[in-house]
C-alpha cells in the first residue's frame, strides 16, 4: 500500500497462492487495505489487474470496485505482441 500523487491508495500487489483461494483471504487483505486507506484519510484505492485475470476483475467488482480505466500498452514490452490489458479500479469512499 502506498498514497499515489492523486491522493488515492495504491494496492501495488495482491498475489494469494493457488491453495489459499476463495478462502477469504483476498477479503481479509482488501478488507485491511480499506482500514489503512480509511486511517489515512484518503479518498478510496486504486487496484489495478490483467484483462486475463477473470476472477480479480469479478472479486473487485462485487467489492464494489468500478472499472474506471485501462491501458493496453502496459505489458507490451515484458511480452511482445501481448493482447493482455492493464484494468485500473476504483473503490472510492463516500
Amino acid at each position: 500500500m502506498s498514497k499515489a500523487w492523486n491522493g488515492f491508495a495504491v494496492v501495488d500487489d495482491i498475489a494469494v497462492d493457488k491453495a489459499a483461494r476463495r478462502t477469504g483471504v483476498v477479503r481479509a487483505l482488501v478488507d485491511r487495505a480499506v482500514s489503512w486507506a480509511r486511517e489515512q484519510g484518503l479518498p478510496g484505492i486504486r487496484l489495478e489487474t490483467q484483462s486475463n485475470n477473470v476472477g480479480a476483475c469479478r472479486f473487485y467488482e462485487r467489492y464494489g470496485s468500478e472499472l474506471a480505466g485501462y491501458d493496453r500498452h502496459l505489458y507490451s514490452a515484458l511480452t511482445p505482441g501481448t493482447r493482455e490489458i492493464a484494468r485500473y479500479w476504483y473503490l472510492r469512499f463516500a
